[in-house]
């Protein structure tokens, strides 16, 4: 199987145009930071990112979503201080993507 997949791709990359592309050029420039802060998340986005759409916290497991916030700019933030103890994500949702971060609420 592993021949077979192998020689298939070897295929694709003969129909495939020419390019070259550097380390450099292939990282992801996305950055977009989640931190805590007394309880309040804060999201904060690039311009490449694009502005931040709304930010969501979501349960672990289930993914059910617990808190929400609306957001219009680059910085959004979103309290989670009622939320009880456990494993939640953090979603932040950008003009250009979305971008999840797990944290834990003790």
């Amino acid at each position: 199987m592993k021949n077979f997949l192998l020689v298939c791709l070897l295929g694709m990359g003969a129909l495939l145009p020419a390019t070259t592309t550097t380390a450099k050029e292939s990282i992801s420039k996305r950055i977009i930071n989640v931190t805590m802060e007394d309880w309040v998340l804060v999201g904060t986005s690039q311009t490449e990112d694009g502005p931040i759409v709304n930010m969501s916290v979501l349960t672990i497991p289930g993914g059910l979503r617990v808190a929400t916030q609306s957001c219009n700019g680059y910085t959004c933030s979103l309290s989670v201080a009622d939320l009880p103890s456990g494993a939640y994500v953090a979603r932040v949702t950008t003009t250009n993507g979305v971008y999840t971060e797990q944290f834990k609420k003790y």
